[in-house]
Protein backbone atom coordinates (compact mmCIF):
# COMPACT_ATOMS: atom_id res chain seq x y z
CA UNK A 1 0.00 0.00 0.00
CA UNK A 2 2.71 2.21 0.74
CA UNK A 3 3.41 2.59 -3.14
CA UNK A 4 0.31 4.35 -3.52
CA UNK A 5 1.72 7.15 -0.87
CA UNK A 6 4.40 10.03 -2.04
CA UNK A 7 5.96 12.84 0.52
CA UNK A 8 4.35 15.79 1.34
CA UNK A 9 6.67 18.24 -1.03
CA UNK A 10 5.65 21.47 -2.67
CA UNK A 11 7.00 21.88 -6.11
CA UNK A 12 7.06 24.88 -8.29
CA UNK A 13 8.40 25.95 -11.98
CA UNK A 14 8.66 29.34 -13.27
CA UNK A 15 8.85 29.59 -17.02
CA UNK A 16 10.22 32.99 -18.15
CA UNK A 17 6.98 33.38 -20.72
CA UNK A 18 3.85 31.55 -21.82
CA UNK A 19 4.62 31.29 -25.72
CA UNK A 20 7.78 30.09 -27.67
CA UNK A 21 8.81 29.74 -31.52
CA UNK A 22 10.50 26.84 -32.70
CA UNK A 23 14.17 27.72 -31.59
CA UNK A 24 13.80 29.70 -28.83
CA UNK A 25 14.71 28.58 -25.24
CA UNK A 26 12.24 28.31 -22.46
CA UNK A 27 14.31 28.92 -19.55
CA UNK A 28 12.82 27.73 -16.04
CA UNK A 29 13.34 28.04 -11.94
CA UNK A 30 12.36 24.81 -10.33
CA UNK A 31 11.88 24.90 -6.49
CA UNK A 32 11.06 22.43 -3.90
CA UNK A 33 10.02 22.49 -0.41
CA UNK A 34 9.98 19.48 1.46
CA UNK A 35 7.87 18.35 4.16
CA UNK A 36 9.01 15.12 4.72
CA UNK A 37 12.00 12.89 4.88
CA UNK A 38 12.69 10.92 2.02
CA UNK A 39 14.91 10.27 -0.87
CA UNK A 40 14.86 11.08 -4.68
CA UNK A 41 16.52 8.89 -7.08
CA UNK A 42 16.99 11.46 -9.39
CA UNK A 43 14.82 14.84 -10.89
CA UNK A 44 14.16 15.83 -14.70
CA UNK A 45 11.97 18.05 -16.41
CA UNK A 46 10.72 16.75 -19.43
CA UNK A 47 9.18 18.77 -22.35
CA UNK A 48 6.45 16.96 -24.74
CA UNK A 49 4.52 17.00 -27.58
CA UNK A 50 1.11 15.05 -27.57
CA UNK A 51 -1.24 14.54 -30.31
CA UNK A 52 -4.73 13.06 -30.06
CA UNK A 53 -6.19 11.21 -32.89
CA UNK A 54 -8.92 8.30 -33.39
CA UNK A 55 -8.69 4.88 -34.35
CA UNK A 56 -11.34 2.55 -35.34
CA UNK A 57 -11.81 -0.22 -32.61
CA UNK A 58 -14.10 -3.22 -32.98
CA UNK A 59 -15.24 -5.24 -29.59
CA UNK A 60 -16.49 -8.47 -32.16
CA UNK A 61 -20.03 -6.69 -32.08
CA UNK A 62 -20.11 -2.89 -33.13
CA UNK A 63 -17.18 -0.70 -34.31
CA UNK A 64 -16.08 2.91 -32.81
CA UNK A 65 -13.74 5.77 -32.91
CA UNK A 66 -11.89 5.79 -29.66
CA UNK A 67 -9.39 8.52 -29.29
CA UNK A 68 -5.47 7.97 -28.62
CA UNK A 69 -2.44 9.74 -27.24
CA UNK A 70 0.60 9.83 -29.67
CA UNK A 71 4.03 11.65 -27.84
CA UNK A 72 5.86 13.87 -31.18
CA UNK A 73 8.48 15.11 -29.65
CA UNK A 74 10.69 14.15 -26.09
CA UNK A 75 13.12 16.03 -24.30
CA UNK A 76 14.84 15.28 -20.62
CA UNK A 77 16.67 16.64 -19.16
CA UNK A 78 18.15 15.65 -15.77
CA UNK A 79 18.46 18.62 -12.79
CA UNK A 80 19.00 16.23 -9.69
CA UNK A 81 20.54 12.79 -9.02
CA UNK A 82 20.19 10.44 -5.66
CA UNK A 83 19.59 12.89 -2.46
CA UNK A 84 17.65 12.48 0.40
CA UNK A 85 15.82 15.57 2.01
CA UNK A 86 15.20 16.80 5.32
CA UNK A 87 11.85 18.19 6.52
CA UNK A 88 12.36 21.41 5.64
CA UNK A 89 15.26 21.79 3.24
CA UNK A 90 14.59 23.92 -0.13
CA UNK A 91 16.06 23.32 -3.35
CA UNK A 92 16.16 25.60 -6.18
CA UNK A 93 17.58 25.02 -9.57
CA UNK A 94 17.68 26.02 -13.17
CA UNK A 95 17.34 24.12 -16.55
CA UNK A 96 17.03 25.84 -20.13
CA UNK A 97 15.67 23.96 -22.93
CA UNK A 98 16.18 24.73 -26.82
CA UNK A 99 13.18 24.35 -29.00
CA UNK A 100 14.37 22.16 -32.18
CA UNK A 101 13.01 24.17 -35.35
CA UNK A 102 11.05 21.35 -36.70
CA UNK A 103 8.86 20.97 -34.73
CA UNK A 104 4.34 20.92 -34.76
CA UNK A 105 3.27 24.12 -33.22
CA UNK A 106 0.01 24.03 -30.39
CA UNK A 107 -3.07 23.19 -32.20
CA UNK A 108 -6.81 24.04 -30.32
CA UNK A 109 -9.46 22.53 -32.54
CA UNK A 110 -12.74 20.92 -32.98
CA UNK A 111 -11.18 17.81 -34.18
CA UNK A 112 -6.83 18.33 -34.46
CA UNK A 113 -5.31 18.72 -30.66
CA UNK A 114 -1.13 18.87 -30.41
CA UNK A 115 -0.66 19.95 -27.06
CA UNK A 116 2.99 21.18 -25.09
CA UNK A 117 3.87 20.62 -21.62
CA UNK A 118 6.45 20.58 -19.14
CA UNK A 119 6.76 17.78 -16.29
CA UNK A 120 9.02 18.27 -13.94
CA UNK A 121 9.35 14.85 -11.96
CA UNK A 122 11.23 13.54 -8.78
CA UNK A 123 11.86 9.74 -9.06
CA UNK A 124 10.94 8.47 -5.56
CA UNK A 125 11.67 4.88 -4.66
CA UNK A 126 8.77 2.97 -3.26
CA UNK A 127 6.82 5.63 -3.38
CA UNK A 128 4.62 7.49 -5.91
CA UNK A 129 6.93 10.32 -7.97
CA UNK A 130 5.98 14.04 -7.81
CA UNK A 131 5.29 15.55 -10.76
CA UNK A 132 4.52 19.21 -12.03
CA UNK A 133 3.14 20.24 -15.08
CA UNK A 134 2.84 23.27 -17.17
CA UNK A 135 1.46 23.68 -20.58
CA UNK A 136 3.09 25.80 -22.99
CA UNK A 137 2.09 27.34 -26.26
CA UNK A 138 4.39 26.64 -29.39
CA UNK A 139 3.26 29.43 -32.40
CA UNK A 140 3.85 28.41 -35.49
CA UNK A 141 6.34 30.19 -37.94
CA UNK A 142 5.09 31.84 -41.22
CA UNK A 143 5.11 30.07 -44.32
CA UNK A 144 7.07 27.03 -42.43
CA UNK A 145 4.25 24.14 -43.79
CA UNK A 146 3.50 24.17 -47.42
CA UNK A 147 0.16 23.77 -48.32
CA UNK A 148 -1.50 21.84 -51.32
CA UNK A 149 -1.82 23.01 -55.01
CA UNK A 150 -4.01 22.54 -57.80
CA UNK A 151 -3.26 22.19 -61.25
CA UNK A 152 -5.60 24.80 -62.92
CA UNK A 153 -4.36 27.60 -60.07
CA UNK A 154 -2.78 30.51 -62.25
CA UNK A 155 -0.91 32.28 -59.75
CA UNK A 156 -0.41 31.17 -55.94
CA UNK A 157 -3.38 33.38 -54.55
CA UNK A 158 -5.99 33.21 -57.68
CA UNK A 159 -7.86 30.65 -59.61
CA UNK A 160 -10.27 30.24 -62.29
CA UNK A 161 -13.27 27.20 -62.65
CA UNK A 162 -14.86 26.91 -65.43
CA UNK A 163 -18.39 25.39 -66.78
CA UNK A 164 -20.72 25.53 -69.38
CA UNK A 165 -22.65 28.20 -67.28
CA UNK A 166 -19.59 30.75 -66.86
CA UNK A 167 -16.08 31.23 -65.40
CA UNK A 168 -15.61 31.68 -61.28
CA UNK A 169 -12.52 33.75 -60.58
CA UNK A 170 -10.92 33.81 -57.20
CA UNK A 171 -8.26 36.16 -55.96
CA UNK A 172 -6.53 36.45 -52.67
CA UNK A 173 -3.94 39.61 -52.07
CA UNK A 174 -2.13 36.95 -50.30
CA UNK A 175 -2.39 33.18 -50.49
CA UNK A 176 -0.97 33.32 -46.62
CA UNK A 177 -2.75 35.00 -43.34
CA UNK A 178 -2.36 35.17 -39.40
CA UNK A 179 -4.79 34.08 -37.02
CA UNK A 180 -6.68 37.19 -35.90
CA UNK A 181 -6.50 39.03 -39.19
CA UNK A 182 -8.15 40.23 -42.18
CA UNK A 183 -8.41 37.97 -45.84
CA UNK A 184 -9.15 40.77 -48.90
CA UNK A 185 -10.47 39.38 -52.30
CA UNK A 186 -12.02 39.42 -54.83
CA UNK A 187 -14.89 37.07 -56.51
CA UNK A 188 -15.59 37.47 -60.45
CA UNK A 189 -18.02 36.24 -62.52
CA UNK A 190 -18.29 35.97 -66.27
CA UNK A 191 -21.38 34.47 -67.07
CA UNK A 192 -21.68 32.66 -70.55
CA UNK A 193 -25.19 31.17 -70.16
CA UNK A 194 -28.54 32.36 -67.86
CA UNK A 195 -28.30 31.35 -64.59
CA UNK A 196 -30.93 31.84 -61.94
CA UNK A 197 -28.45 31.58 -58.01
CA UNK A 198 -30.59 31.75 -54.85
CA UNK A 199 -27.28 33.76 -53.35
CA UNK A 200 -23.76 34.31 -54.09
CA UNK A 201 -21.31 34.39 -51.03
CA UNK A 202 -17.37 33.72 -50.30
CA UNK A 203 -16.70 31.45 -46.93
CA UNK A 204 -13.39 30.69 -45.38
CA UNK A 205 -13.64 27.21 -44.58
CA UNK A 206 -11.42 25.25 -42.12
CA UNK A 207 -11.19 21.05 -42.44
CA UNK A 208 -9.43 19.06 -39.22
CA UNK A 209 -8.88 15.15 -39.55
CA UNK A 210 -6.91 13.41 -37.03
CA UNK A 211 -6.80 9.84 -37.50
CA UNK A 212 -10.49 8.37 -38.62
CA UNK A 213 -12.11 11.05 -37.26
CA UNK A 214 -12.77 15.06 -39.65
CA UNK A 215 -14.50 18.15 -39.33
CA UNK A 216 -15.56 20.93 -41.30
CA UNK A 217 -16.06 24.70 -40.25
CA UNK A 218 -17.30 27.61 -41.80
CA UNK A 219 -15.01 30.11 -39.84
CA UNK A 220 -16.64 33.47 -41.76
CA UNK A 221 -19.06 34.11 -44.33
CA UNK A 222 -19.84 36.98 -46.73
CA UNK A 223 -22.85 37.39 -48.27
CA UNK A 224 -21.99 39.07 -51.86
CA UNK A 225 -25.68 39.19 -53.86
CA UNK A 226 -29.01 37.78 -52.83
CA UNK A 227 -31.57 35.86 -55.10
CA UNK A 228 -30.62 36.72 -58.34
CA UNK A 229 -30.79 36.20 -62.43
CA UNK A 230 -28.00 36.41 -64.40
CA UNK A 231 -27.97 36.81 -68.27
CA UNK A 232 -25.40 35.18 -70.94
CA UNK A 233 -22.81 37.75 -71.36
CA UNK A 234 -22.71 39.31 -67.82
CA UNK A 235 -19.79 40.18 -66.20
CA UNK A 236 -19.76 40.80 -62.32
CA UNK A 237 -16.86 41.63 -59.27
CA UNK A 238 -17.12 41.82 -55.73
CA UNK A 239 -15.02 42.76 -53.37
CA UNK A 240 -14.88 40.78 -49.74
CA UNK A 241 -12.87 40.68 -46.32
CA UNK A 242 -12.59 37.72 -44.69
CA UNK A 243 -12.09 37.48 -40.62
CA UNK A 244 -9.42 34.65 -39.70
CA UNK A 245 -10.37 33.40 -36.25
CA UNK A 246 -8.45 34.51 -33.17
CA UNK A 247 -7.16 30.70 -32.38
CA UNK A 248 -4.59 28.39 -32.12
CA UNK A 249 -5.67 26.33 -35.47
CA UNK A 250 -2.59 26.94 -38.13
CA UNK A 251 -2.39 25.02 -41.26
CA UNK A 252 0.05 21.76 -40.57
CA UNK A 253 -0.05 18.17 -41.69
CA UNK A 254 1.93 15.98 -39.50
CA UNK A 255 1.87 12.10 -38.13
CA UNK A 256 -2.18 11.60 -38.45
CA UNK A 257 -2.99 15.02 -38.14
CA UNK A 258 -4.06 17.95 -40.43
CA UNK A 259 -5.63 21.49 -40.70
CA UNK A 260 -6.39 22.79 -44.20
CA UNK A 261 -8.06 26.52 -44.68
CA UNK A 262 -9.83 27.37 -48.35
CA UNK A 263 -11.55 30.19 -49.08
CA UNK A 264 -14.81 29.42 -51.30
CA UNK A 265 -16.67 31.62 -53.95
CA UNK A 266 -19.82 29.82 -54.18
CA UNK A 267 -23.16 30.18 -56.68
CA UNK A 268 -25.69 28.59 -54.75
CA UNK A 269 -27.88 26.63 -57.39
CA UNK A 270 -31.48 25.89 -56.29
CA UNK A 271 -32.17 22.52 -55.99
CA UNK A 272 -28.64 21.95 -57.84
CA UNK A 273 -25.38 21.34 -56.88
CA UNK A 274 -23.65 24.48 -56.19
CA UNK A 275 -21.21 26.30 -58.57
CA UNK A 276 -17.89 27.29 -56.75
CA UNK A 277 -14.45 28.14 -57.25
CA UNK A 278 -11.94 27.53 -53.79
CA UNK A 279 -8.13 28.52 -53.27
CA UNK A 280 -6.02 27.09 -50.44
CA UNK A 281 -4.64 29.31 -48.59
CA UNK A 282 -1.69 28.72 -45.18
CA UNK A 283 -2.68 30.27 -41.94
CA UNK A 284 0.21 30.72 -39.36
Amino acid sequence: MFLLNKPKVDVSLDVDGKSYYPGETIKTGIHILSQDKFKVRSGSVELICTEEYWKMVSDGKSTRAQKYKRKLFRLKEQFLTSTEFSSGMALHERKSLTLPVDIPPTISGKTVNISWQLDVKLDVPKMRDIHKKHTLTVLPIAEAIPIGAKSDIIAPNRITTSSREGDLTLTLDSEYGAAGEMLLGSFEAEIKKDIDVEGVRVELEVKEKAGVKSSKTIADMVPLEDKTSLAGGTYKRWKFTLKIPDMLLPSVVISDSSVQWRVKGIFNKRLQKDFLVDLPIQVH
